[in-house]
């Protein structure tokens, strides 16, 4: 529910929820691994590379998460925005749509948050 402000702070944003929903579920937080798919390199390159800033809105969150998760987190880049048909590419494309539809109206400058 915070305001975003640009493309990584969304992938973020989507990055942590998802996560939050794994971890709060019993059978899903014991897998063996986990494995974070996302077309944003940014985003990836600040969970992979532990950047995300102490004064981030989501490090409080990653900090409460990530030691219920008992696996190691593989993060891994997909191709975003391409014209194919495969479920994939479908679905990301969705995505990306329903959150630009969603998040546009709140976006009112470009500080950066992460």
């Amino acid at each position: 529910k915070l305001p975003k402000t640009d493309s990584t702070d969304a992938e973020l944003a989507a990055i942590i929820l998802a996560l939050r929903v794994v971890a709060a579920n019993d059978y899903l937080r014991n897998a063996d691994r986990f494995v974070v798919n996302s077309d944003s390199m940014n985003a990836l390159d600040i969970m992979r590379e532990n950047k995300m800033r102490k004064d981030s809105i989501y490090y409080e969150e990653w900090q409460r998460i990530r030691p219920l998760l008992l696996g190691p987190i593989k993060y891994k880049w997909v191709k975003g925005h391409s014209k194919g048909k495969t479920a994939r590419e479908w679905v990301n494309n969705f995505i990306d749509k329903r959150i630009r539809k969603h998040y546009r109206p709140i976006i009112k400058n470009n500080e950066k948050r992460y």
